[in-house]
């Protein structure tokens, strides 16, 4: 009966895990570790999560990519770098990134703070520029194509 009640709670407390946005299932194994007894019932909890679709490493790489060339961008080494941590194969996400163009990246990803450099010299704005893609983890070519065509006359 104490099993039963455990895996329900767990289950529970995957959920909630869930409800606040789409996670793979290395998170998922990480987030039970940290609860008690949920090394116990790990592998159950996460055949129960898979069979409802809950998680699908598939699906949660669509949305990651997703996230990281629209809301947030970042190059396609850095959302690579981020879905090695999360251990997604690389066969999965491979295929979903050959669409994107590090350089349209690179520009959606300048576009919105270009504006606040107006009134710095060329050469400040090259530093900041660069400073700002390579920390989101464009090659240093790119960030020089994108001032060459973009900082360097302050076009948006």
């Amino acid at each position: 009966m104490e099993n039963n009640t455990d895996f329900n709670r767990l289950l529970g407390q995957a959920c909630r895990f869930l409800a606040h946005r789409p996670r793979s299932e290395f998170e998922m194994k990480e987030y039970l570790k940290t609860k008690p007894s949920g090394e116990k019932h790990e592998d159950q909890i996460i055949r129960h999560l898979k069979s409802r679709q809950y998680i699908d490493d598939h699906s949660f790489a669509e949305w990651f990519i997703r996230q990281r060339t629209q809301v947030k961008p970042r190059s396609k080494f850095a959302i690579r770098y981020e879905l090695k941590q999360k251990k997604i194969p690389a066969h999965i996400y491979e295929p979903l990134l050959t669409s994107f163009d590090d350089y349209a990246l690179a520009v959606s990803c300048i576009t919105p703070v270009l504006n606040r450099w107006q009134t710095l010299d060329d050469t400040d704005v090259k530093k900041k520029m660069t400073n700002y893609l390579r920390y989101r983890g464009f090659s240093y070519n790119v960030c020089n194509r994108i001032y060459e065509e973009l900082g360097r006359n302050r076009k948006i």
